[in-house]
């Protein structure tokens, strides 16, 4: 999606059309426990859960807010100039 984002955006960008991607983290979504707990009972998952929020460096998974606040800045007229970028939501995970 990375690629494609950049390719798109530099492929529309004459055209004035921004292409951007988001990369959302851990989302407190319904999808999340079974994620976490893929045939697992739900101690495990939760086990599972806290090692990987011990990898955040903002110690928490991240709210679908969280996720929209991004999406709503490259919608506006605040990020008029921003084109072929990657947002990592992600409280910090690909920092390390």
């Amino acid at each position: 999606m990375v690629g494609l984002g950049k390719s798109l955006s530099l492929r529309y960008g004459p055209e004035q059309i921004r292409v951007n991607v988001i990369c959302p983290g851990l989302t407190d979504t319904p999808m999340l426990p079974g994620f976490m707990g893929r045939g697992a009972d739900a101690k495990q998952a939760e086990e599972t859960q806290k090692r990987f929020v011990s990898m955040i460096p903002l110690a928490r998974v991240a709210q679908p807010e969280d996720i929209a606040y991004a999406g709503l800045y490259l919608a506006s007229d605040e990020s008029k100039y921003v084109t072929g970028i990657t947002i990592p939501v992600d409280g910090g995970f690909t920092a390390k």
